[in-house]
């Protein structure tokens, strides 16, 4: 039979029952690829969050532990050939900057200034809690002397050059909390030099490592 130009034959009658049998499977496919989907992007935006979270507040940096300033009072110098020495009071503030997100504990320590490697004077870090991510400031005063200076040294050419070096270092020991559950012992050290003008009687420079 000669088909008419623009029409087209219905398709047969089987093909309609398959399309129709298949369409619900398909449905079922795509909504089962669609929960997988959902599923890996959870897992991959959980991952992220975790690492996040390990990296910025479960993070534990060491504190920074600084000489911020230091004021002197009380200078002696003598210059004599066979005695030179000094004699100094320090009035300094000292600086412990906690950058966790848990505050930093550390116990009672010591601060002990040195000149050429000798101890000249010592004060007492009393113990005490840097806040999460603050700063905690602490003011200290000792003095300073070159009893234990052996006269040997290079101390009464260093005084005619009108300047003195000497050396801060302290150990803090004491413990990072966090969510108040965890706990970890975490050390802060300070290493300072400082240059003393004696005709000015102010420290000229101060370094920390």
């Amino acid at each position: 039979m000669e088909q008419k130009p623009g029409l087209t034959n219905p398709p047969p009658p089987s093909n309609i029952e398959s399309a129709v049998a298949q369409s619900p499977e398909l449905r079922r496919k795509n909504r089962i690829k669609l929960v997988m989907l959902y599923i890996v992007l959870f897992i991959v935006f959980q991952t992220l969050v975790i690492t996040a979270f390990d990296l910025t507040v479960m993070r534990i940096r060491r504190p920074k532990y600084r000489i911020h300033s230091i004021n002197i009072q009380n200078l002696s110098i003598n210059n004599s050939t066979n005695s030179p020495s000094f004699s100094m009071k320090f009035n300094a503030e000292i600086i412990v900057k906690n950058r966790n997100f848990g505050p930093y504990k550390f116990e009672n320590s010591f601060l002990t200034f040195s000149y050429n490697g000798i101890s000249v004077g010592e004060a007492v870090i009393s113990r005490s809690t840097a806040k999460v991510f603050s700063t905690k400031k602490m003011k200290i005063s000792l003095t300073v002397d070159s009893e234990s200076v052996s006269r040997n040294s290079n101390l009464g050419r260093e005084i005619s050059s009108g300047r003195l070096e000497f050396n801060g270092a302290s150990n803090l020991r004491g413990q990072v909390e966090l969510m108040k559950v965890i706990k970890k012992n975490k050390a802060a050290k300070m290493n300072c030099s400082m240059i003393i003008d004696l005709a000015k009687k102010v420290v000229q420079e101060t370094r920390c490592d």
